[in-house]
């Protein structure tokens, strides 16, 4: 099933449409403010239900992000397309050289992809054990103070 998905241009909300394979709305966020109500740019997201797509390698191997870090790697909204419609890893790897993402994102690390939705502006890290990922909530997670 096709649905609109809105991309977020600047501060006035200028909408984009854009026709996509995915079963619930879906919008993709381009910007944000900081505290001095300025625009930052940001690596796009796609959001759905108050949660954004985060990109991550859960099985052993070569990490996703831990691998390449590129934050923009992690949110990239045709990689959560591709993954969403099991596209195979060898033509991600192909988007991610076509995007010239750098000779770090390797054709091995693009199989097998996963996406965790993360609540919008839920701090969280990636922890990388032997190149099997997870995404860590800082909510979650365990703290210590000195």
């Amino acid at each position: 099933m096709d649905t609109e998905v809105s991309s977020a241009i600047n501060s006035d909300s200028v909408n984009k449409k854009r026709k996509i394979g995915q079963s619930a709305e879906s919008s993709i966020s381009t910007s944000h403010f900081n505290n001095n109500s300025r625009i930052i740019p940001r690596a796009p997201r796609v959001t759905r239900d108050g949660k954004v797509a985060v990109i991550y390698q859960p099985h052993q191997g070569l990490g996703w992000y831990s691998e390449h870090r590129i934050e923009a790697l992690l949110f990239d909204p045709e990689i959560v397309a591709m993954i969403e419609n099991d596209v195979s890893g060898s033509k991600i790897y192909e988007y991610c050289y076509k995007m010239n993402y750098g000779w770090s994102v390797m054709d091995t690390i693009c199989y097998g992809l996963s996406i965790k939705w993360v609540p919008i502006s839920e701090e969280f890290r990636i922890h990388d054990s032997d190149g099997r990922e997870t995404v860590v909530m800082k909510s979650t997670d365990q703290w210590f103070k000195a």
